[in-house]
C-alpha cells in the first residue's frame, strides 16, 4: 500500500507500477453499496483483459468500500485509492487520472454497468486507427425509486473515422450534439488517449461532464465513433438535480455555452453549430425559468422577467438569433416567444414545464 498526500492506494503488485496498459477504467464510489457490484462485475467480465479498473473511494460511508475490497482481492487488475475527506466527483476522476497508467481512460459510473465486449470494440478501433477520442453509444436504462426497471431506451451514434483533421472533428462533434445533446456531452461513453497533459476536470457543482467535453474537442484531431451500443446507463424517474432549485443553474451551463460558441466561432463553424447553439441556449434559459418556480427559489415574477430579459439580450445570442433553426415544434415556439420579446409567454412556456415535470415526468421526460 502507497500513502498519498490525504490518500491511500492499495496495489496489489508493486512490479505492476510501470507497467502499460490499453486502458484505465475510473470509477469514483459514493454511496452505491446497492450497485456497485453490479458495475465492478460487469467492468471485469470483458472479453478483452488488458486493463486496470482505478475504484477511488469518495469517503463513502456505506458498505461500498468494503464491497470493492473483496473484489479487489480476488483480481490484481483493481487498484483501490481511498481519499480522506469527500471532494465530488470531480475530484475522484482526477484523483484516478493521476493514478492510470493506460494508453486510453474510460470513466465507469459506479451505478452503470457494461457489455461485455465493450473494451474489445474499442480495442478494435484503437487498433485500426488510435484515435484521440473514441465515441461509442449506450442505453438509457429508466428506473422508478423502487429499482423497479421500466424502459430501455438505445443511444446510437452514427459511425465515423477521422484522422488528422481538427477542424474535421469539430463539425462531426456538431452532427453528434445535434443527434443528442446527452449522448454527445457524457463522460462514460467516450474512450479518450492518455497525453502528456490530459485535461482533467474542473470542480462545478453540476454537469461536470458537459464541461469537461466541451474542452476535449480542443486538442482532439482524429476520432472513431463506433454505432453500437455498449454500455447502460442507469437513470431514474425522479432525484436528479434538475429536480430540485439549482441557483448557479444558469451561470454554469452559460459559461459552458459561452465556450462552446467561441470555439465553433474560433473555427468558423459557426453557422453549421448555430441550429445546435441556439436550441442548447433556449433549453438553458427555460429551464433556468422552470427552475425560478420551485417554492425554494423565493423568485417574484418581476425577478423571472428580469433573468427574461437579461438572456435574450446576451451578446452571443444576438448575433445568432436570425439564423435558422430546425428541429421539433417545441423549440420553433420557445425560440418564437423568446427572440420576438413575448416576456409573458416565455414565463408561461417556463411555468407549464416545471407543472409537467413535478406532475408528469414521463410527458416532461418526452419532450425535453
Amino acid at each position: 500500500m502507497v500513502k498519498l498526500t490525504g490518500i491511500k492506494m492499495e496495489r496489489k503488485f508493486a512490479s505492476e507500477e510501470t507497467k502499460q496498459l490499453l486502458f484505465s477504467v475510473i470509477m469514483p464510489v459514493y454511496n452505491v453499496e446497492k450497485y456497485v457490484s453490479q458495475a465492478i462485475e460487469r467492468g471485469l467480465h470483458q472479453e478483452f483483459i488488458d486493463f486496470e479498473l482505478i475504484i477511488v473511494n469518495d469517503c463513502s460511508p456505506d458498505g461500498s468500500l468494503a464491497i470493492c475490497k473483496k473484489y479487489a482481492e480476488k483480481d490484481h487488475r483493481i487498484t483501490i485509492i481511498s481519499l480522506d475527506k469527500n471532494g465530488g466527483l470531480s475530484n475522484a476522476r482526477n484523483v484516478g487520472m493521476s493514478a492510470m497508467r493506460g494508453r486510453y481512460v474510460l470513466f465507469l459510473d459506479s451505478d452503470d454497468w457494461w457489455d461485455e465486449d465493450l473494451l474489445q470494440s474499442v480495442a478494435d478501433v484503437i487498433e485500426q486507427d488510435e484515435p484521440d477520442i473514441v465515441f461509442f453509444g449506450y442505453r438509457d436504462e429508466w428506473f422508478s425509486m423502487d429499482d423497479r426497471q421500466l424502459q430501455t431506451v438505445p443511444k446510437i451514434p452514427k459511425a465515423i473515422s477521422i484522422k488528422n483533421n481538427h477542424l474535421e472533428v469539430l463539425r462531426r462533434s456538431i452532427i453528434l450534439q445535434a443527434q443528442d445533446n446527452d449522448m454527445y456531452s457524457w463522460s462514460a461513453n467516450k474512450a479518450i488517449k492518455n497525453k502528456k497533459k490530459p485535461s482533467r476536470f474542473i470542480d462545478v457543482p453540476l454537469s461536470e461532464d458537459k464541461e469537461y467535453i466541451g474542452r476535449l474537442w480542443e486538442n482532439a484531431s482524429s476520432l472513431s465513433v463506433i454505432a453500437k451500443s455498449l454500455l447502460h446507463y442507469r437513470r431514474k424517474k425522479a432525484g436528479s438535480l434538475r429536480s430540485k432549485y439549482q441557483p448557479h443553474f444558469f451561470k454554469i451551463h452559460k459559461l459552458i455555452w459561452d465556450y462552446r460558441y467561441n470555439q465553433l466561432l474560433e473555427a468558423g463553424l459557426l453557422d453549421e453549430g448555430a441550429d445546435v447553439l441556439k436550441k442548447q441556449y433556449l433549453q438553458i434559459v427555460y429551464l433556468t425559468v422552470q427552475m425560478m418556480c420551485y417554492p425554494e427559489a423565493h423568485k417574484s415574477v418581476a425577478d423571472k422577467i428580469q433573468f427574461i430579459h437579461t438572456a435574450e439580450n446576451d451578446k452571443h445570442w444576438d448575433a445568432i438569433r436570425d439564423k435558422s433553426m430546425r428541429g421539433a415544434f417545441q423549440f420553433q415556439v420557445m425560440g418564437f416567444f423568446f427572440s420576438h420579446n413575448i416576456y409573458p409567454a416565455v414565463l408561461f412556456l417556463g411555468e407549464m414545464i416545471y407543472f409537467i415535470k413535478v406532475h408528469s415526468f414521463w410527458l416532461w421526460r418526452h419532450l425535453r
